[in-house]
């Protein structure tokens, strides 16, 4: 009859666990690197992409990314929006909404199509972000010995 042995199975179920239960502290560091990334990515396409007569760069240059947040299910997030308001006193994320979007036609005024910059941003960070946040994650698992 043949016998099955298996030792290092409670090791392994500890270094599993721990690998689950990532730290506030590492999950911040990630994130924040991350966020980082599409900072940049946002800053540039919004440089590039709202220029015009009318353009002051305020809304560009609000661009910012904001700290580590907790959700009601235990989700851990990162906003990178624009911040603030402009010199007529309006919010810099209503501006960069009508930029992103458009306006559609109305009465006495002219359909404004939307110049998408933020997801295009989102789209080209995408892949660089995720290796930031690898990077950082792998450091982790790392000083774990796994």
């Amino acid at each position: 009859m043949a016998k099955l042995s298996v030792s290092g199975i409670d090791d392994l179920m500890l270094s599993l666990e721990e690998i689950a239960s990532i730290p506030d502290d590492v999950a911040a560091a990630m994130l924040d690197a991350e966020a980082q990334v599409v900072e940049e990515y946002q800053l540039g396409s919004a440089a590039t992409m709202l220029k015009g007569p009318y353009s002051t760069g305020q809304t560009a240059l609000s661009i910012r990314r904001g700290k580590m947040k907790k959700g009601r299910d235990g989700a851990r997030m990162v906003y990178v929006s624009p911040t603030g308001t402009n010199d007529r006193g309006v919010r810099n994320a209503e501006v960069a909404f009508i930029n992103e979007y458009g306006i559609p036609k109305s009465k006495g005024r002219q359909a404004r199509p939307g110049r998408q910059f933020i997801r295009i941003a989102n789209e080209k960070a995408a892949d660089p972000a995720v290796a930031e946040a690898e990077k950082i994650y792998d450091e982790f698992l790392k000083s774990k010995n796994l």
